[in-house]
């Protein structure tokens, strides 16, 4: 048998020029540039997920609150009045577990689920706000905007009506309580959208241009006083 050719058994190094090597290099660069973002935007879509049913379970907790006390919904912990609301008793300078205190508490028994996945704690913006239990907050027309006590019955809201949404992480004074209007700002960590919550316990995904829509609506699914003609006041 003739002995094998020694050209026959080049070394994988010697196979590839440098131009070739080059060429494989930029083509894994160029796969790695597409699949990234694809990565990306799932994982942001399996954190959304995850917030989606952080609200829910506050939403069925909200709706389990009222169904043991005749309709009437929670304090919305609007301007952190001495009272108990939906997220604690206040002051909020107290540390995380003062949730505990909150009317929401006996139905959730767990701070996560008071936090967005995707709202960082580690940020100028975080240190700064004065309430860090909740990335979510209640909307300030369970107490008609104002500091009172009485809130309104379920009932008297329509269905549709948008009553829980994540408050601007940009922005730590959105963050002063456990409430808001609508028009203070919402949430940018959900790429063109944020989630929010209805009062008959269904979460959505909408985009920021529709909310930004619905808040120049008055009365309508956000401004949604009860018995106010422009949604806003008593």
């Amino acid at each position: 048998m003739n002995p094998p050719s020694p050209t026959s058994h080049r070394s994988l190094a010697a196979a590839f020029t440098l131009i070739e090597l080059l060429v494989v290099i930029a083509i894994i660069a160029i796969l790695a540039s597409m699949l990234l973002p694809a990565l990306s935007k799932a994982k942001e879509q399996g954190q959304r997920t995850l917030c989606i049913s952080n609200q829910k379970q506050i939403m069925l907790a909200n709706q389990l609150y009222t169904n043991d006390n005749d309709e009437w919904l929670p304090h919305n912990n609007w301007d952190f009045q001495n009272w108990p609301g939906w997220l604690c008793l206040p002051p909020f300078s107290k540390p995380e577990t003062n949730v505990q205190t909150g009317l929401f508490w006996t139905y959730l028994t767990t701070g996560k689920l008071y936090r967005c996945p995707l709202d960082r704690t580690n940020t100028v913006q975080f240190r700064q706000r004065g309430q860090k239990y909740s990335s979510y907050i209640l909307s300030g027309s369970l107490t008609a905007f104002q500091i009172r006590r009485p809130t309104f019955r379920i009932s008297a809201f329509n269905p549709n009506d948008i009553i829980m949404w994540q408050a601007d992480e940009r922005t730590p004074g959105d963050f002063n309580d456990g409430s808001s209007t609508p028009n203070e700002g919402i949430t940018r960590i959900h790429s063109q959208g944020t989630t929010v919550g209805v009062i008959d316990s269904h979460v959505e995904y909408i985009k920021i241009r529709e909310f930004n829509r619905e808040v120049a609506k008055r009365p309508g699914r956000l401004w949604n006083v009860p018995g106010s003609k422009t949604g806003d006041g008593p």
